[in-house]
């Protein structure tokens, strides 16, 4: 979705849907304060140190709202941290499932991401792979080599999104002597049998130039 310029925060409301509206109490709320302090929030923040874009993170599936919320903040105030410390990128990483979406917008806008935790990274990692974000893996390649024991699963998570590019990227990183390797997680088959099961013929194309051994067989033969 494109960004849309909105003047005020009192005008957010005419650019969101009904539904969206629903969903946003706390950011319904912010809309109808004072224009005057509204005007003071452009520097970005709510007392308590929490910006509004903190509040359109937390909400699951809420990713245009995000951006109409930022399109109207400073670039350093999406980073700014809450209270308790976290920035509007980490809000939705928390949450337990919809927040791909805002976290990788978020993320496309924070120009380092090295602060995150472990478990952020990783998190924030997958949701690039599945949802094919070239610029937010890009950002965070170099993670791949601090988590050893989860790049296979990185790996097969890019095959069974069916993301050619990224695959070969992750490849890159992490060479391709596990290439053929049978997978205990896959039911003893390869990268090139689940690129087949899933039907994505270029990650079968990329996993055969990385030297795929198609000659493999599963334990059905």
């Amino acid at each position: 979705l494109e960004e849309v310029v909105v003047v005020f925060y009192r005008e957010l409301p005419w650019a969101m849907s009904a539904e969206e509206q629903r969903r946003n109490p706390k950011l319904m709320e912010l809309c109808t304060s004072t224009v005057a302090f509204l005007k003071k929030l452009r520097s970005n923040f709510r007392e308590g140190g929490t910006t509004a874009v903190h509040l359109a993170a937390a909400v699951p599936e809420n990713e245009s709202v995000v951006q109409l919320v930022c399109c109207q903040m400073k670039e350093e105030a999406v980073g700014a941290q809450s209270d308790d410390g976290k920035t509007a990128l980490q809000v939705a990483l928390e949450c337990v499932e919809g927040g791909d979406g805002s976290a990788l917008y978020l993320a496309r806008r924070t120009p380092d991401l090295d602060y995150l935790g472990p478990l952020e990274r990783k998190k924030l990692l997958g949701y690039a792979i599945a949802r094919g974000s070239l610029m937010v893996l890009r950002k965070a390649l170099r993670w791949v080599t601090e988590i050893q024991s989860n790049q296979v699963e990185l790996i097969q998570l890019a095959v069974r999104s069916g993301q050619d590019e990224i695959l070969g990227q992750l490849l890159d990183v992490v060479g391709e002597a596990n290439l053929n390797a049978k997978e205990f997680s896959l039911g003893d088959q390869t990268l090139l049998h689940l690129a087949a099961g899933h039907g994505h013929v270029r990650c079968i194309a990329t996993l055969c130039e990385r030297g795929a051994d198609v000659g493999s067989a599963d334990p059905d033969g």
